[in-house]
């Protein structure tokens, strides 16, 4: 009876979003060019792990990555309108190219497995990442997603570029992530229009 309930609750929670899909880890793009990915994005659309759930609200979420040596990326990642706040993690490259290990400077609000999805380099990139894998084999149980573009208000070309790759990966669209408030000025953009 006890196990019964256990795996009811455990199913129950991975699929509290109804985003279970995401539990899956996806494959890597090929031919990743990481060079080419580097300096100022936008996340425009996402779905946060539960381990950073309260990152739901913020307001112009950008990511700078910057290529720290052979093997490592640093990500600086701001968020906030008046205030500009900043969290820094380091991507330790991983075989195939494209897998991530992520470490986050507070160690548990993002830090795990990332995998970038796909890029284009010049207007969109989908990063997936798992915080923490399931004991009942490869599935993770805390998955998100970010899909990120190089500016705060992508077009309508960039964007069913961006649904394409969702619905081939996961069958889903930018609709079922959520989105994130992309005001184009404030202190996270040194006080200047974008």
């Amino acid at each position: 009876m006890s196990y019964r309930l256990f795996l009811l609750v455990f199913v129950m929670i991975t699929n509290v979003d109804g985003l279970k899909v995401l539990s899956n880890t996806p494959q890597p793009m090929t031919g990743l060019l990481i060079p080419k990915m580097l300096g100022q994005w936008f996340a425009v659309h996402r779905k946060p792990p539960c381990t950073w759930s309260g990152s739901k609200e913020f307001v112009n979420l950008g990511i700078f990555f910057k290529y720290e040596g052979k093997d490592t990326i640093s990500s600086q990642i701001t968020w906030g309108d008046e205030f500009c706040n900043k969290v820094f993690a380091k991507d330790f490259m991983e075989s195939p190219p494209g897998v991530l290990l992520k470490k986050d400077s507070f160690g548990d609000n993002i830090s795990g497995k990332a995998v970038i999805i796909a890029t284009d380099y010049k207007t969109y990139l989908i990063k997936w990442g798992c915080t923490k894998f399931s004991v009942f084999g490869e599935k993770c149980d805390d998955p998100y997603v970010v899909v990120l573009t190089r500016v705060p208000k992508p077009t309508k070309f960039t964007l069913a570029n961006i649904n394409v790759v969702l619905s081939k990966t996961w069958g889903l669209t930018i609709k079922d992530l959520d989105m994130v408030l992309q005001t184009g000025t404030g202190a996270c953009y040194g006080g200047k229009k974008i």
